[in-house]
């Protein structure tokens, strides 16, 4: 069999394939031989040569889900600590494009599997500790944040929020609800010293949360239907 020449597209089409089948079927129900019968062509051997378990192929999920972290730190050059963390937020309207949009389904809607859940709190952990606390000491050392608490504890609360609290698996909202959480969130964040929330930032989180809300319930939904 002549050597594939094109590895990477071939990785990228096992992974489209499967966010398709983990969004429609569930991560739980969907096989490798389910997968490879999505690849037109493709053998079970090509699967393997790529990856070695359905469980890497949802690291490789996370990875796209990484690439935005990547553009964002080519736009934070040269900014303030209070300008980076507008960044990081301005960044979630990424999650509207595909491919970003449904790999963050996938997780989102994983989240109702208990051993992925602990997860995805695991991967908040380390994203308050090692990417938003750095950012929010950073504007407390150039004075861009005037920070009254400590930055672990704003940096904790940041990411619980957004990715608990605004979850639409963990907490059923309304558009209106995701409007006045937002709106909480801002005025919390001000009355810290951690101003970030100002109206552009405010409007990217309530639209992409919103997209997100109702894409993660259909998926859901379509687990549902498919039991």
């Amino acid at each position: 069999m002549p050597r594939n020449k094109y590895p990477e597209e071939t990785r990228n089409k096992i992974v489209d394939a499967s966010v398709k089948l983990f969004l429609t079927k569930g991560y739980d129900k969907t096989t490798i031989l389910d997968i490879v019968a999505q690849l037109q062509g493709l053998t079970r051997g090509a699967f393997y040569h790529h990856f070695k378990t359905k469980e890497d192929v949802l690291d490789a999920i996370l990875e796209r889900m990484g690439e935005v972290g990547s553009m964002m730190d080519v736009r934070m050059e040269g900014l303030s600590g209070l300008d980076k963390l507008k960044v990081m937020l301005k960044m979630q309207k990424m999650y509207e494009q595909s491919p970003y949009k449904e790999a963050l389904v996938v997780m989102w809607s994983l989240t109702k599997n208990p051993e992925f859940d602990a997860v995805h709190m695991s991967i908040k952990k380390h994203s308050a500790k090692h990417e938003i606390q750095p950012i929010i000491e950073e504007g407390i050392k150039d004075g861009s944040i005037k920070a009254h608490a400590n930055a672990k504890l704003i940096a904790e609360f940041m990411a619980v929020i957004l990715n608990l609290w605004l979850s639409p698996v963990h907490f059923e909202n309304t558009d209106d609800d995701i409007k006045e959480k937002v709106k909480f969130f801002r005025q919390l964040t001000k009355g810290v010293g951690c101003d970030v929330f100002d109206d552009e930032v405010s409007k990217i989180l309530i639209e992409v949360s919103i997209l997100l809300n109702n894409e993660v319930r259909k998926t859901l939904s379509m687990h549902e239907r498919v039991k």
